[in-house]
């Protein structure tokens, strides 16, 4: 019976957490895409010049985006069990995505990824 109600507690506090990062998922989704999509396509390659303070090598606007969307699909990639290719690993996404419009549908894609990902209490727990 104690084995019972541990296996129980755990399926719970697993629960608990895949609802809590598909909230995390879900509010940073809601708040990034509104952002990527107002920003005009002719400021994604907008960057803090690097006299304006310490912003040396800082990304762009597209390549920022393109790094979160990478981390997503990386993060979604090791939840499956799998292993992330060298654009993802580095974080930069795609060389061949530039437009804004690839890059929204890019990171579009990233958010359904991480959404789609099994994070059930069975498959954490396997």
């Amino acid at each position: 019976m104690k084995k019972m109600n541990s296996i129980l507690t755990l399926a719970v506090l697993l629960g608990t957490i895949t609802e809590a990062l598909d909230s995390w998922i879900t509010n940073t989704e809601r708040h990034l895409m509104p952002v990527a999509d107002v920003m005009p396509a002719d400021k994604y390659s907008f960057a803090p010049a690097p006299t304006s303070g310490a912003f040396k090598d800082v990304r762009t606007f597209a390549q920022q985006l393109k790094h979160l969307a990478a981390n997503n699909y990386l993060m979604a990639a090791f939840i499956l069990g799998r292993k992330g290719n060298t654009e993802l690993n580095n974080e930069t996404g795609p060389e061949s995505i530039r437009t804004k419009a690839e890059i929204t549908e890019y990171l579009k894609g990233s958010f359904v990824a991480l959404h789609n990902a099994d994070l059930t209490p069975s498959s954490c727990t396997s």
